[in-house]
């Protein structure tokens, strides 16, 4: 690993770290199709296709440096490809959720200025459904079938098109790796529409670097068997799944790739490619330990499990590591799409509690602040968390005011979420600012009553809202997804007040629904449910 660590710090720029590896591992395979397993690819020819792909994006769709292509696709190989490509050539790589509705489409797309589109035959309906609100796009490029008998004002070719253009090197620009960007995600959106996240070359590779030497520390606790396969469910247009598939890539693994999510796939994956480590959202960490199905199937192989997105119960963690002698550490770690992917994560020392997010990452510098007074806390203070690092954004796209509204007067930037650190530097996640419910004079974390209401054998997920009280100010409301309809909203009360504060209790009410929705890295949108409870108000005026 520390050889592995000198040999990347060599490394500047975003396309080199890609190229390097898939030259060094060759003919290895690199990707499995989950959904047909005779369907692979090596390394040489993800390669190949982003040398390709870089080619016809000079020839074919003459992108200029800095312009932008974007990508509409479940989770597929030539993502990887697609990206390098882009990068090679000097452009910004966008990518975009396959469960996007039009609207959320035609955001991005327009506000990217996206020239060139790569989208999968299943999603083409949706870009020419938006083709006429985003005028920079000039050629779409489309993977899979699809009717060739569509009339749009621009260019529609097929992948197979690209393999026309040759698989060398290009005449590449020359890249400033401090301003020019090789990667706009989008933020998740949960105030307002969603913003462009400028990262550079220079911060992509700065962030790598210090998961690296993150990993390298983490190695001296818990020593890993080595795994030839990662298991990737994760969509890989985020950021946390993305940096699974990058992490593989260097290793050199093959990558087992799920298109779309099913527990008894990811079951039946892991019992046959016998994968280290698995990264996951909580609430698959949470359907492992729940259904049934699991006990089917040997899971032994796993040592870690690497969990991220949004805050894991602690409940969850201590019942997964009882069950599953096999798994060393359930790790957590804390960050945002502004810092990359990562600000902290857990080591596996000995003794560490479960609950916390970890220690920042080398070279991240972690602040606790009062956000009415801006002053710093000391140790075991709880505030807003904000942070300086070495790969924080450039900043959102064509929007400076954003940018500048982001950090407060030291440089740090907020983060709006609170927490603590312990005297041992390790840090602690208690929730939102703008979402703590105000009762009376006391804050609620949401989060706190959603991690209890997981422990009840029949809740499936819930999420908790505030809503207006005229003595209070605010109580809490519950909307639970039930396992079963034996479950009463009055035993989900109940539940609350026996283990909570008063002020904790589920004054609000429950109301039980069929789902919770979540942003892509499994935040929970709280957002729909007070939206909603604010139109059903005024339809009662």
């Amino acid at each position: 690993m520390e050889h592995l660590v000198e040999a990347i710090n060599k490394i500047q720029i975003f396309h080199d770290l890609f190229l390097n590896a898939l030259t060094l591992h060759g003919d290895n395979v690199a990707f499995i199709d989950a959904e047909n397993e005779a369907n692979t690819v090596t390394y040489s020819e993800v390669k190949s296709t982003a040398l390709k792909v870089a080619n016809f994006l000079l020839e074919e769709a003459g992108l200029k440096k800095q312009e932008t292509v974007g990508l509409l696709m479940a989770n597929c190989w030539e993502y990887v490809s697609i990206h390098v490509g882009t990068s090679l050539v000097g452009g910004i790589f966008t990518a975009i959720s396959s469960h996007f509705t039009n609207f959320e489409i035609s955001h991005q797309l327009r506000d990217s200025d996206t020239a060139v589109v790569f989208v999968d035959g299943i999603y083409l309906d949706k870009v020419l459904a938006v083709l006429p609100e985003c005028p920079k796009i000039r050629k779409i490029v489309v993977l899979g079938e699809y009717s060739k008998n569509i009339k749009a004002t621009v260019d529609i070719l097929p992948w197979h098109f690209i393999g026309k253009f040759p698989s060398k090197v290009p005449k590449t620009p020359e890249i400033d790796v401090k301003d020019d960007i090789c990667w706009l995600p989008y933020s998740s959106g949960t105030t307002g529409l969603p913003k462009g996240v400028m990262l550079t070359h220079k911060n992509y590779m700065d962030h790598f670097k210090a998961m690296l030497v993150r990993n390298v520390q983490s190695s001296k606790n818990i020593q890993l068997p080595p795994s030839e396969y990662m298991v990737c469910f994760l969509p890989i247009y985020h950021a946390m799944g993305y940096a699974g598939v990058i992490g593989s890539v260097i290793r050199g693994q093959t990558i087992v790739l799920m298109k779309k999510y099913s527990l008894e796939k990811l079951l039946h994956l892991v019992e046959k490619y016998k994968p280290s480590v698995m990264l996951a959202a909580p609430t698959i960490v949470q359907q492992i330990t729940k259904n049934p199905l699991t006990k089917k199937y040997d899971l032994s192989s796993i040592r870690i499990i690497g969990s991220g997105g949004s805050k894991l119960d602690e409940g969850t963690m201590k019942k997964i590591l009882k069950e599953f002698p096999n798994i060393e550490m359930v790790g957590q770690g804390y960050g945002m799409t502004e810092a990359v992917t990562m600000l902290s994560n857990t080591t596996g020392k000995k003794g560490d509690p479960l609950d916390c997010v970890g220690s920042p990452l080398p070279g991240v510098d972690i602040k606790i602040v009062d956000p009415d007074t801006n002053e710093f806390l000391p140790q075991g203070g709880i505030g807003e968390i904000r942070f300086k690092a070495p790969y924080t954004m450039k900043g959102y796209w064509k929007n400076p005011e954003a940018t500048k509204a982001c950090y407060d007067e030291n440089g740090y930037f907020k983060t709006g979420d609170v927490g603590y650190l312990s005297n041992e530097g390790l840090l602690f996640i208690k929730d939102r600012i703008k979402e703590l419910i105000k009762v009376k004079a006391f804050q609620v974390p949401p989060a706190e009553l959603e991690a209890v209401l997981i422990t009840h054998p029949l809740v499936a997920d819930s999420a908790v809202i505030g809503i207006p009280d005229e003595v209070s100010g605010e109580v809490p409301k519950a909307f639970v997804v039930r396992s079963s309809k034996k479950l009463t909203e009055d035993e989900v009360v109940n539940f609350i007040a026996e283990k909570l504060s008063y002020y904790k209790h589920l004054k609000g009410g429950v109301e039980f629904v069929q789902e919770i929705p979540r942003t892509a890295s499994g935040k929970i949108m709280r957002r729909y449910f007070r939206d909603r409870e604010a139109t059903r108000r005024k339809s009662k005026l």
